[in-house]
């Protein structure tokens, strides 16, 4: 019985990893529209400024 109990073990471990990496390899939700268009027209801002600084934190939205 104990023999059976330890080839239990590596098979639990087996199919958490299998359940694991199924979850994980998922293909990730599509983005909202509010968030598409969001970061859209923060692409369109970035490319209408050009890069007139040297310093890349000076153009970053979310920089303080």
């Amino acid at each position: 019985m104990k023999v059976l109990l330890w080839l239990m073990i590596p098979m639990a471990a087996l199919i958490v990893g299998i359940i694991w990496a199924s979850i994980r390899s998922r293909p990730p939700r599509p983005a909202a529209m509010q968030d598409s268009m969001a970061t859209f027209s923060r692409f369109r801002r970035a490319l209408a400024t050009g890069s007139e600084t040297d310093d890349p934190a000076d153009t970053h939205p979310d920089a303080e």
